[in-house]
Order: structure tokens, then sequence, then C-alpha cells
């Protein structure tokens, strides 16, 4: 499934989006915009690696420049404020071979639940 977008191309095979609640649909990231996301961060298995929502402050980043993993980035740009998705990222759009030590291992799939809750 994919999220509500401004664009009909398909998904990549690296990021799988379900919706779990719709956003406000009009206002989308544009590249280089810092947006907020709230987050909890999985492993396939189900255990939670990490949490924005945990540490009750949202991640702050600048679209599309790279401070984030590629797949958090890609995903949080297709989403509407206010929506909230579930992305399913590939390794390779992930943390790939090097992994994320003390928290994903190397090659390793990964799962957000992400809400985009600000735009600047």
């Amino acid at each position: 499934m994919r999220c509500a977008s401004t664009t009909s191309d398909p998904l990549p095979h690296e990021l799988n989006i379900t919706i779990v609640s719709a956003g406000d649909g009009k206002s989308y990231p544009q590249h280089g915009q810092a947006v907020s996301v709230h987050y909890d961060a999985f492993l396939a298995d189900g255990s939670k690696w990490d949490s924005s929502r945990a540490r009750g402050k949202p991640l702050r980043f600048k679209i599309g420049i790279g401070q984030v993993i590629r797949g958090l980035d890609e995903g949080v740009r297709l989403m509407s404020l206010n929506e909230r998705v579930r992305l399913h990222v590939k390794s390779s759009w992930a943390y790939g071979s090097r992994g994320f030590p003390g928290r994903v291992p190397p090659n390793t799939d990964i799962i957000f639940d992400v809400q985009l809750v600000g735009l600047a």
C-alpha cells in the first residue's frame, strides 16, 4: 500500500508504506524543508529499538539532504501533515551492512510507526 501523495510514481521495493491514519491531504514536505516527526522504530521481530514518543520530543530534520536514513526520508516526503503511517524499510535503505551498533544488526529490515507532526 502507499500513502496519499502528490506523485503517481510507484514506490521502490525498498519501502512499503501502510496508512494508519490520514493527514490533511494538502501539506506535503518539500526538498530541504524542516519536518518534525514522532516515531517508534522496530526490528522485524517486533522489538522496539528507538522512540521519539518515549523521549517526549519529535525528531526534526530537513527532507532530502541525508540527515536521516533514506527509508525514513523518502517515506516522510510522501506524507501529508498529521498523517500516520507504518514504514517497512529494507536494509539497503536503512543501516545496510554496517547496522546500527547495539540497536540494529547488519543487513536488517526495520519498521517505523511514524507521524508527521510539523512542517517549518
